[in-house]
């Protein structure tokens, strides 16, 4: 699992997005849903990553993603003990989808 979160960041980094827009929902839902279950700090940190780095490129594509994240940015928010590594890196994510969705709000005059 570590791996393939570390492959799936690089992959989302230095590839363009037309190689991986088709799959990006998919990708990124599997990540969630593996963020979600009970795994050491360095995956959480990993996962998180790669989901930045997925939105980043991606955009108003991930919009379907926005709810379940939002759960989990909700879950998260609840642990007291949270790793400072995975507080920092599910902040810059939020901060990503933040910026992304208001992006799309903007362009559409909501």
């Amino acid at each position: 699992r570590t791996d393939a979160s570390f492959n799936i960041g690089v992959i989302a980094r230095f590839s363009p997005i037309e190689c991986y827009e088709k799959n990006a929902i998919k990708m990124a839902g599997a990540l969630i849903r593996i963020v979600n279950d009970k795994f050491d700090d360095e995956l959480k940190v990993l996962i998180f990553r790669a989901l930045r780095r997925i939105f980043e490129k991606a955009g108003a594509t991930m919009k379907p993603m926005s709810a379940p994240l939002k759960t989990t940015f909700t879950k998260y928010a609840k642990i007291k003990d949270l790793a400072p590594e995975v507080k920092t890196e599910i902040d810059k994510l939020q901060s990503v989808v933040e910026a992304t969705l208001s992006k799309k709000k903007a362009k559409s005059g909501k």
